[in-house]
């Protein structure tokens, strides 16, 4: 965890990552379609992994009670000083794997949408069952997680001989590992395999940005008018099966039985 939380510490682009450009604008969107299709009136949203705020402070604007729990102290900051006049926001310093500061079946909401980018093992296990005991009955969690498909094929195209290289690897069922130990990559089966564990109802698998990274320099150079066309192309098109293994940045959704 030490070198996730060094990471971004040192990393300039967080704030502002996903409004940057089109490409980075997809994923918001998209998931940001996903949370509304659910969300009512009174709800109460907690936000883990929550960076600089974009969703927490998105939700809480819109007047929603929001909790958004952050490992990284700078971003927690970025997080506090954008918080205005009457959001009902509770920015706090913590990590996804302990939940404890929070009682049983507190939120109707829980959005993690960055700890499964750097999580692996029983460690994924433990982030899920920490949301799931903070979710009410029949409340809803967002598992957001980074296609291993599309990372390796990312890598192919940036890295010379990545394939000569990691030959023997790509034969025997290829996994992507961060020699940096920050990030950590999945298929969708195993998503699909770890949340069949516990007593959830799936609603939805759905990549919030498809190919848009594979077309990136054409994406940034859209007219609006072109762009507003690409994300109906995604929206319709962001559930089929075919489409996951192409997406870069997926989202389960599930809804907590008991």
């Amino acid at each position: 965890m030490d070198s996730v939380i060094n990471y971004y510490e040192n990393l300039s682009q967080e704030e502002g990552r996903l409004f940057a450009d089109n490409k980075h604008k997809t994923e918001f969107i998209l998931t940001t379609d996903y949370i509304n299709k659910y969300l009512q009136e009174g709800m109460r949203i907690l936000e883990l992994g929550a960076g600089t705020g974009a969703y927490s402070l998105y939700y809480a604007k819109q007047g929603y009670q929001v909790d958004a729990l952050e490992p990284v102290e700078k971003n927690l900051n970025i997080l506090k000083s954008k918080i205005e006049k009457g959001m009902n926001i509770n920015p706090v310093l913590g990590n996804a794997l302990d939940l404890s500061i929070y009682e049983k079946d507190t939120f109707d909401m829980v959005l993690c949408l960055g700890p499964m980018y750097h999580l692996d093992g029983e460690k994924r296990d433990k982030c899920l069952e920490e949301a799931l005991r903070v979710t009410k009955p029949q409340g809803l969690i967002y598992l957001a997680y980074i296609s291993n498909n599309f990372t390796f094929v990312k890598c192919v195209k940036k890295f010379d001989n990545y394939v000569e290289k990691y030959k023997e690897e790509i034969l025997d069922g290829f996994r992507l590992v961060d020699s940096q130990k920050v990030f950590t990559f999945m298929y969708p089966e195993e998503m699909e395999k770890l949340v069949s564990k516990y007593d959830l109802e799936k609603l939805h698998h759905l990549t919030t940005d498809g190919i848009s990274s594979l077309i990136m320099e054409r994406l940034n150079n859209m007219p609006e008018s072109e762009f507003k066309v690409w994300i109906e192309y995604l929206r319709s098109t962001a559930e089929r099966e075919d489409q996951l293994g192409y997406g870069e940045h997926l989202l389960y959704i599930a809804r907590k039985k008991v």
